[in-house]
């Protein structure tokens, strides 16, 4: 209720807090960065005591602020964000984006005083906290607590907006001061937006209806951000493009492209040098130009962030970047095209008088054969190709061991047989990201998993790798794989697995594949089976 309470609250002297707020004002270092569409933005960064202080008011506020699910800028709720809000209006048909002009500038310090006396806060106290809030008599940016001041100032819109959205029958998302509504229908109510065509091109208008609501909370409509987008336009929102899925801008990728071929074919020092002078210090003079290799880091980071760790374009990017960036590492790429190499072993193992039918995976391995793990093996096998169920053959023991759990078939009698190279099981080391393919389900599903090599150790003498993730019933024999999809080892069950090998889900762990090379001085030339 008074000055005192927030001084408490805070935790700051009150006389070191009037004197920031009242005797001597706020210090701030003012500065412009300039804007896509043109122009500049100013910056207010508080330095000394007060930027302390809005710290300590950022925290109070996020604490008591509940967003509207509507709002994803600058909320306390983790996961929200740019890609949140975008996702409502992705596969959308129509896409209106409206920017709200001047948003920060637009709220003036009455504004903010009223919503602290709104949450109860007497009028003292809320008027020492508006002063903490403000500069010069708005809300400036660069501030610490001017993201949640303006999402509270705007609570009462963005309720308005909700129930218009739900009575025109669109979706609507706020982040800061961009405003995305979008609908599936064959067209906008005229209360959201009205369509003129001048010389064959189209112009979007905000509806009555629309443009009413935004003024009437006080805000006003930038008219030359008005965008009204069709499902043969470029739909984007908050810089993300949502045709058909939430997805990065072209001219991004090819920025960043164009970074990584810089890098190849000049090196880091003459990129560096270009990145600085044509970006880094055309934005910001006064400041230390930014490191070349984690401003590419950062932008590999948000491509992967929109389009996922899967995705062909980013890892592509990734592993090209990580030949030259030190703190990076080569991620494994989607599996899928490795599944025509796998294939299914069928066999009957007898236990206490019991037949009991059991199924592990193999791969063409390319020189060598068919390998899976040895106690995939047994009576009556069978190998088959998913993709023919069908077409079974009867599978021929070309090299066993026991010890080491490692198995070659016969391949199977076909032509042109996808292969898999096989990689240098000595080089992979702990932290290495790796991956593996098989199939633990009937009827048969391709299981992708993906880790890290999170131990490496000697069993019974042989190199055995430890996965951080793990292998479900039927993944025995599958082929591990390093960054570059080489097989570096074949997927066995842990040590520690039960003889009864009633749990699904087992620690796993791989043999590493250079044993290959000695499975023929246990087995001699010919076919024969090692026990």
């Amino acid at each position: 209720m008074t000055r005192w309470d927030v001084a408490r609250l805070l935790r700051v002297d009150s006389k070191d807090l009037h004197y920031w707020c009242y005797r001597n004002g706020a210090r701030y270092r003012e500065f412009q960065l300039p804007k896509k569409s043109g122009g500049y933005r100013t910056i207010s960064a508080p330095e000394g005591g007060i930027r302390l202080v809005q710290r300590k008011l950022c925290q109070i506020l996020n604490a008591i602020y509940v967003p509207r699910h509507s709002v994803h800028g600058f909320v306390p709720i983790k996961g929200r964000g740019i890609l949140t809000n975008a996702e409502p209006h992705v596969k959308q048909r129509w896409v209106l984006n409206v920017d709200l002009s001047d948003f920060f500038d637009s709220i003036h310090f009455g504004r903010v005083r009223g919503v602290f006396e709104r949450f109860g806060a007497g009028p003292d106290a809320a008027d020492l906290m508006a002063r903490i809030c403000c500069f010069r008599g708005r809300l400036p940016q660069g501030v610490p607590t001017s993201p949640v001041v303006t999402n509270l100032v705007c609570r009462s819109l963005d309720r308005a907006l909700q129930a218009f959205a739900k009575t025109h029958r669109c979706a609507v998302t706020r982040y800061a001061d961009d405003i995305t509504l979008s609908t599936g229908r064959a067209g906008f109510d005229d209360a959201v937006v009205s369509v003129k065509h001048d010389e064959g091109r189209r112009v979007a208008e905000i509806g009555h209806g629309l443009r009413f609501l935004i003024e009437s909370h006080n805000f006003s409509v930038n008219e030359s951000k008005v965008r009204l987008s069709g499902t043969l336009d470029r739909q984007e929102v908050t810089g993300l493009i949502v045709n058909r899925k939430k997805n990065v801008p072209r001219e991004y990728v090819r920025n960043v492209r164009a970074m990584i071929h810089a890098v190849e074919r000049y090196g880091v020092g003459e990129a560096e040098r270009v990145f600085h002078d044509r970006f880094s210090r055309s934005r910001r003079p006064d400041l230390p130009a930014a490191d070349f290799l984690r401003a590419l880091r950062g932008r590999l980071e948000f491509i992967r962030m929109v389009k996922g760790d899967h995705d062909a374009t980013f890892v592509s990017l990734w592993n090209r970047a990580a030949r030259f960036h030190q703190w990076l590492t080569p991620r494994i790429v989607d599996l899928s095209h490795v599944e025509q190499a796998l294939w299914i072993v069928e066999s009957e193992v007898a236990t206490q008088g019991v037949s009991i039918r059991r199924h592990g995976t193999a791969f063409v391995l390319k020189d060598v054969g068919l390998v899976t793990a040895g106690h995939c093996v047994g009576e009556r096998m069978r190998i088959w190709h998913p993709t023919r169920p069908a077409e079974r053959f009867p599978a021929r023991i070309r090299a066993l061991c026991t010890a080491s759990d490692l198995c070659v078939l016969e391949p199977p009698p076909r032509d042109r047989l996808p292969a898999l190279d096989r990689g240098d099981a000595g080089t992979v080391a702990e932290g290495v990201e790796i991956g593996t393919a098989g199939f633990p389900d009937e009827p048969v599903k391709v299981a992708q998993l993906e880790g890290r090599v999170s131990m490496i150790r000697l069993r019974f003498g042989h190199r055995n790798l430890f996965p951080s993730f793990e292998t479900r019933k039927g993944m025995s024999g599958a082929p591990l794989l390093d960054a570059r999809l080489r097989v570096v080892g074949v997927v066995l069950y842990g040590p520690d697995r039960s003889p009864s090998g009633e749990e699904d889900r087992v620690p796993s762990s791989a043999v590493a594949i250079d044993l290959i090379d000695e499975l023929p001085k246990f087995t001699g030339s010919s076919p024969a089976l090692l026990t």
